[in-house]
């Protein structure tokens, strides 16, 4: 949708919400190279693992083979010690910066297409502190929002809404009559109480594993 400009998706820990942000962002990066992008969460270690994970999808010829899907583009110039996977001339910002909430995003990103945050709420002290959370809103709109260059850019908010405070929540509040933003919350279980996560692996939920939490 062309006139979408915020989409903010909130699902329990541990059900893959990482696994489906890192195709994401290869396909962004595939899809419009030429354009610049952020990915923001909570840690350098969440980063990472996710920089790792999407530069591996772009440059592996075996198992995923972008390269097919996307002839045209070649292999990334990549950047481990700065988190950056670029398609565009160098001195350009890159076509995906990944930053930690921790790190300074001055001089370093833009987003004039997207602009993604991945479980902003780093821990449980956050989530149960609305001085803390309402201070990492105010971050949110004033130092990442600002990044935004352009009228077009649209903004992927996923995470796991802990509290009416936290950034998914406000957003919300402030915009729920906007038709241009969406909102998704998929709950753990159903009104029946049957997971809607009881996946074919390890750290799927079982009915019976929600109950007991």
């Amino acid at each position: 949708d062309p006139n979408a400009r915020y989409l903010g998706i909130s699902m329990p820990p541990g059900v893959g919400k990482t696994t489906l942000i890192k195709f994401l962002m290869a396909y962004i990066c595939g899809r419009f190279p030429e354009s610049a992008n952020m990915y923001v969460s909570y840690s350098d270690a969440l980063v990472k693992m996710v920089y790792d994970n999407v530069q591996a999808i772009l440059t592996d010829v075996n198992e995923y083979d972008q390269n097919t899907i996307f002839p045209k583009n070649g292999q990334p110039e990549c950047s481990a010690e700065f988190k950056t996977i670029s398609y565009r001339k160098k001195g350009d910002f890159p076509t995906i910066g990944m930053i930690s909430l921790g790190g300074s995003v001055t001089g370093r990103t833009r987003a004039n297409k997207f602009l993604i945050t991945d479980d902003l709420v780093k821990n449980k002290e956050m989530a149960r502190s609305p001085e803390r959370l309402n201070n990492l809103y105010e971050d949110y709109k004033s130092t990442l929002t600002t990044r935004m260059i352009g009228d077009d850019v649209k903004q992927i908010q996923l995470g796991t809404i802990w509290s009416s405070h936290d950034p998914i929540s406000r957003m919300k509040l402030e915009h729920q009559d906007d038709p241009r933003y969406t909102f998704i919350a998929i709950p753990v279980w159903d009104e029946n109480k049957h997971s809607n996560f009881n996946y074919n692996h390890p750290d799927r939920y079982t009915d019976e594993k929600i109950a007991e939490i």
